[in-house]
């Protein structure tokens, strides 16, 4: 077997240090015995150390280039093979406008499997297309807050590419397309749940209602949801509705209408008087009262007292209760909604006639309706007097 000696030479690096020549004898015939030591400064020798035999947890130390072969390539200095990034596409979005996320599309080079993609911290797996071009899924989540992030690729523990920036820009306008529903009615009891949409909503948009802000759910870039109180349905008419992002970022106000109530009148009380009468006080119930309805008497609008959305009272002037005649009393609303209900029947009765059976004429202390009495009946020393200004009430007399 040819024996091959590895020579090297030593150049001082110390003052006082010789140059030394050190043969070393691969072939299997030589042993560590044979090595000539090199020489110290002062003249001595120096066995060196017993070079160990390879084994399975120390690896062979290589003196050299393998045999016939160039000599190994220079370690790379840290982050010179790792991935880089040269562009993102697209590399900005409006906020709220993927409410589905979106892909991005990255090149550079040094791209390959396994590499994965870093936005602002969080750690995305991406899907490599080349060397040159791979693409990453952004989440939704990802893009619900303006800013610009920092994107790289991770190539392992140590390893990542030059960063790049991703922005979520906040929209520069903001529209509203519909409203659902378009009206609600005075006097509701739940709160009205309002659906919008439009386009450059964000997760900050806020609906306003007359100017007084609601509360908001946010769910994509073009709609919200809003709730309404029952308590901002107050007055009738046209109410503007806008979305604001922020102090600078208003939509024009798109148009709300707030209806009343269609009324219905259930009872009139009194529902008589005298011909001749002084004006007096009529109260009338009913249900879908506001406080734009009014009492109408013959086609005449009353002064009228809002009681409550039950309850109307008015003042029936003297003027219509001049002659025997039948009135008919009614709610009258105006709009948006509204309408008139049904009317109630008031008798006015001529001064001295037959009130058929007894009426409510107030001036009665009791009425002879209400026990039984038939005009000019007299029972019991009590007399129901059939006409004149007491028609109608029970008198004490002696039968």
């Amino acid at each position: 077997m040819p024996t091959r000696l590895l020579v090297r030479l030593v150049r001082p690096v110390l003052p006082g240090l010789l140059l030394s020549l050190t043969l070393a004898a691969t072939a299997g015939g030589c042993s560590d015995a044979d090595l000539v030591p090199p020489l110290r400064s002062d003249g001595s020798t120096s066995k060196p150390p017993k070079r160990p035999g390879p084994s399975s947890s120390t690896p062979a130390e290589s003196e050299g280039p393998p045999s016939g072969g160039a000599p190994a390539e220079p370690q790379a200095p840290p982050g010179a093979g790792a991935p880089t990034l040269s562009s993102v596409s697209p590399d900005a979005v409006t906020l709220g406008t993927v409410p589905e996320g979106l892909e991005l599309t990255l090149t550079g080079s040094r791209f390959a499997d396994g590499q994965q993609v870093d936005l602002a911290g969080t750690t995305l797996p991406a899907t490599v297309k080349s060397s040159t071009e791979m693409t990453v899924r952004v989440p939704a989540d990802k893009t619900l807050a303006s800013g610009v992030f920092r994107i790289a690729i991770v190539a392992g523990a140590s390893a990542q590419s030059n960063p790049l920036t991703f922005t979520v820009a906040n929209p520069t306008s903001v529209s509203i397309a519909t409203l659902s529903p378009q009206s609600a009615i005075i006097g509701a009891i739940n709160p009205v749940t309002l659906s919008v949409t439009g386009a450059g909503f964000t997760p900050q948009s806020v609906v306003r209602f007359n100017g007084a802000s609601l509360t908001t759910t946010f769910t994509s870039g073009s709609a919200l949801s809003a709730t309404i109180p029952a308590s901002a349905f107050i007055d009738a008419g046209r109410v503007g509705v806008t979305v604001s992002n922020g102090v600078d970022v208003v939509s024009l106000p798109t148009s709300f209408e707030v209806r009343n109530p269609a009324p219905q009148a259930t009872t009139l009380s009194p529902r008589t008087a005298t011909a001749g009468a002084a004006a007096m006080t009529v109260t009338l119930d009913g249900s879908g009262f506001t406080r734009t309805s009014e009492i109408v008497a013959a086609g005449t609008p009353l002064v009228t007292t809002f009681v409550g959305a039950t309850r109307l009272q008015a003042t029936l002037p003297a003027n219509l209760l001049t002659t025997a005649r039948t009135l008919t009393v009614s709610a009258r609303t105006p709009g948006p909604g509204g309408g008139t209900s049904g009317g109630q029947s008031f008798t006015v009765q001529a001064a001295g006639g037959d009130t058929g059976g007894g009426g409510v004429n107030p001036a009665c202390l009791y009425k002879c309706v209400d026990y039984n009495y038939s005009p000019g009946q007299c029972y019991m020393d009590w007399y129901c007097i059939p006409t004149g200004e007491y028609a109608g009430c029970l008198g004490q007399t002696t039968c």
